[in-house]
């Protein structure tokens, strides 16, 4: 009779350790797919502070070129009330 029990209580640790190698695999998969969704986020952040900094450039060069034309326009202005 006590062997019987001991079995049982063997075969009842041996299932719960068989689902709880189950559920560490679950996890394991889980795990892996947050890796890869962090990695993925950080590609994509070190490509937004990329078009940052060359939006940035781009936004100097623009505000460069509007000046120019402000001033051309001022200059204009000027020249067209000295004649006037």
């Amino acid at each position: 009779g006590r062997v019987a029990e001991i079995s049982q209580l063997v075969s009842g640790i041996a299932e719960s350790a068989s689902e709880q190698a189950i559920g560490l695999g679950e996890i394991n998969i889980g795990v892996n797919q947050l890796d890869q969704v962090t990695q993925h986020n950080a590609a994509m952040v070190q490509e937004s502070a990329t078009s940052t900094g060359r939006l940035n450039e781009q936004s100097g060069r623009l505000a460069g070129l509007v000046a120019h034309f402000q001033l051309s326009s001022q200059a204009a202005d000027a020249g067209d009330m000295a004649s006037g």
